[in-house]
């Protein structure tokens, strides 16, 4: 819900996952990364 239907921007979404979600689930380091590296952004 956080990355999709908020009307945050994706550089907006990146800082609140890792603050608010990366230290209690370490695997949200993978949606992350994939969201860093995306050259053509996410469909939403």
């Amino acid at each position: 819900k956080l990355i999709f239907k908020s009307r945050k921007t994706t550089e907006q979404v990146i800082e609140e996952l890792t603050k608010d979600y990366l230290p209690q689930e370490p695997k949200i380091e993978l949606l992350i990364q994939s969201l860093v590296n995306s050259k053509r952004g996410i469909t939403r």
